[in-house]
């Protein structure tokens, strides 16, 4: 008895060299994964859809897990605090219109829902640290 499986490693009319996949966790917050995170927000913007998990170090607590979909002109933040010893709930889920770095080089997504439709202008994810790899 025989049994093939296969796995595609790129995304829907791509090339390996242009594919995300394989590097859609962040976990440095250095130069590579600013880069990573970057082609989200690039190919957020083309309407195209990408994924990325991020947890960010954390001074105190615990850690936010990030994960990041983007896809039919949204972006869906699902914000897992469970491992956050301060944090009082399991979590949040937005979907928002935009997302982007500001001027202080956070990562920020705008004009967001929350739950139970309450409604977001602004929320600020997480930043990065330009002197780690």
């Amino acid at each position: 008895m025989s049994l093939s499986l296969s796995a595609c490693s790129t995304l829907t009319g791509e090339t390996k060299s242009q594919s995300t996949v394989g590097s859609d966790i962040l976990k440095t917050f250095g130069k590579e994964d600013k880069e990573r995170m970057q082609k989200f927000i690039n190919r957020f913007d083309d309407h195209k859809v990408d994924y990325v998990l991020a947890i960010p170090p954390f001074i105190d607590g615990g850690y936010v897990i990030y994960d990041l979909i983007a896809g039919n002109g949204e972006i869906k933040v699902r914000m897992d605090t469970t491992r956050d010893t301060y944090s009082s709930d399991a979590g949040l889920e937005l979907t928002c219109k935009a997302i982007k770095f500001d001027n202080s080089g956070n990562v920020v997504v705008e004009q967001c829902t929350g739950p139970e439709g309450v409604e977001v202008s602004h929320y600020s994810l997480f930043s990065f640290d330009p002197t780690r790899k």
